[in-house]
């Protein structure tokens, strides 16, 4: 079992994987081994600093796979001040953990894309429906 601290510590007990926990600061989360399977070392990191700079409401956190070895990593988190809607986060990493695509994908509560605001390369927000 792998666990990811808030504060952003990776132990590794053996044994089986559990369910991911809710997200939560300052709580130990559990990821199935089959989450973070394949990933490399750097990728592992990478892993970390994205959970340890989620919001505090973020939930959900999943990993899949890119081709050429890379990474998938997002996490939701709902909005405070719009009921039903919520935000994607999403990091995208090459096979040698180096982050490639950082974006938060904002939900409206009947789920259509409000906007997509590119972290990493900086770049202007995407409004798809304009």
């Amino acid at each position: 079992m792998r666990n990811v601290s808030a504060g952003g510590v990776f132990r590794f007990n053996g044994g089986e994987g559990v369910v991911p926990d809710t997200v939560v600061p300052n709580k130990v989360w559990n990821f199935r081994d089959s989450i973070t399977a394949g990933l490399n070392d750097a990728q592992m990191s990478n892993l970390e600093r994205f959970a340890d700079k989620l919001p505090a409401n973020a939930d959900g956190l999943r990993t899949s796979d890119l081709p050429n070895g890379g990474a998938v990593f997002q996490a939701d988190s709902a909005a405070a001040n719009v009921p039903g809607s919520f935000a994607t986060y999403e990091k995208q990493v090459d096979a040698l953990g180096n982050t490639v695509l950082y974006t938060k994908t904002t939900y409206a509560p009947d789920g259509s894309i409000v906007h997509i605001a590119p972290k990493y390369p900086q770049g202007a927000k995407i409004y798809p429906g304009l």
